[in-house]
Formats: structure tokens, sequence, C-alpha cells
């Protein structure tokens, strides 16, 4: 029988162990510096994904009656490290907003990163055996990365589905910023959570969508 821990958290809670020391673990605190002076990415061995630093957002969203296939709805400009759960995530549709309402939601980011598909790059230190973290592959923007294109009709509450970020957890780049192209410190730090309207029909001014997000803070 084999003991295993998790290569994102439970690896450096193990009291005693560290991948740059004898002595000693890491239970929250950050980024760390690797050996060498290498860098690990955001929130990795972090008190937001260890313990749940955890921010609700309440965001509503009134139709003008004039949206149209391919509008962009701008719900929340979550800041680098947050990590957005999509399964206590949903969205919430008056019984009238439209008859024929899709949409899916994802967002602008194009530094960040999801923790399964960068591999979150577990490599072995020479000289312990052991792993760490090491360099990131920006994963790109996605309208689809917390919830795929769904049907909002009726007074329903929907909760997010299909999204990549259900099977690949998704880190706000450290880079985020808006707009979109530009370097840090030019513009405002951070990404936004899109809503992306795929279909729509019979839409009615002033009824509403209400978005309720469950945010990760680092």
């Amino acid at each position: 029988m084999a003991t295993r821990y998790t290569q994102n958290v439970a690896i450096m809670q193990v009291p005693g162990f560290s991948p740059t020391s004898p002595i000693g673990d890491y239970v929250g605190g950050g980024p760390l510096v690797g050996p060498l002076g290498l860098g690990f990415p955001v929130q990795y061995n972090d008190s937001g994904l260890e313990i749940g630093a955890v921010k609700t957002v309440t965001a509503i969203y009134q139709l003008y009656g004039n949206e149209s296939v391919n509008d962009i709805i701008n719900i929340y400009l979550a800041q680098p490290g947050d990590l957005l759960d999509p399964s206590f995530s949903t969205v919430s549709g008056g019984s009238t907003a439209a008859t024929g309402l899709t949409i899916s939601v994802g967002d602008d980011d194009v530094t960040g990163y999801g923790l399964v598909s960068s591999g979150v790059a577990f490599a072995v230190t020479p000289l312990t055996g052991t792993t760490f973290p090491g360099a990131v592959t920006p994963q790109g923007a996605s309208t689809t990365r917390y919830m795929s294109a769904t049907s909002i009709t009726g007074a329903v509450t929907t909760t997010f589905t299909g999204g990549t970020a259900f099977t690949d957890p998704y880190v706000i780049g450290t880079l985020a910023v808006e707009p979109v192209g530009g370097s840090p410190g030019t513009g405002v730090s951070g990404s936004w959570i899109q809503a992306t309207i795929t279909a729509i029909s019979g839409q009615i001014a002033g009824k509403v969508l209400v978005f309720r997000l469950r945010i990760i803070k680092p």
C-alpha cells in the first residue's frame, strides 16, 4: 500500500519537506521561489487553494432588448491568481428575459494556465528525486472555459456546465491586464469573466440575468 500526495497542494504540506530545503514545509503564503531561482506558478501552495479564500460575486445584467449573437457581457474583472470554480457558479434568467437565449461563459485572459493541461510542470529535482512545479504554458482566452453554450430560458437557475475548467482548473495569469494585449502597468490588472451570446430571440428590455460566481482568491 502506497501513500500518495496531490502534487499542487498536499506534497508541499508534508511536515519537514520542501524542494529547496531539508527542513520546513510551505503551508500557504503564496508564490514560491524554486531551486536555482526558478519561479513557481502563482497560487502554487497558496492558502487560496489550501483552505479556500473564497469570494462570491453576484452580478446582474439587464437586457436592453437589442442584444444579438456574439455580443459579450463582461461579468466580473478577475484578478491575477484568481480561480473561478464553475461547479459552484450559476446564472439565473428572468421568466421572459428571452424566448430563446443561449450563452457560454469564459474569460479573455491570455496569460493564465490550466493546472492540469500546463502540467504545472512537475519536474524532478536532481538532488532529492522529488517533484517541483516549473514553467507553465499560457492556455489562451476561451469563451467556453467555465460554461459551454447553454440555453437560459424561463425563471430557472442554471449551474455552469460543460466548461473546460471543470477538468482543468484555470488560474488567471500573473500578467493579466485590461485591455487585453496591454503591458502590465499600462492598463488595469485582471481579466474579464465574460458571457458570450450564442443564440437569442424574443429578447425583452428590462429583464435580467443574475450571475453568481465563486472565486477562489490567492
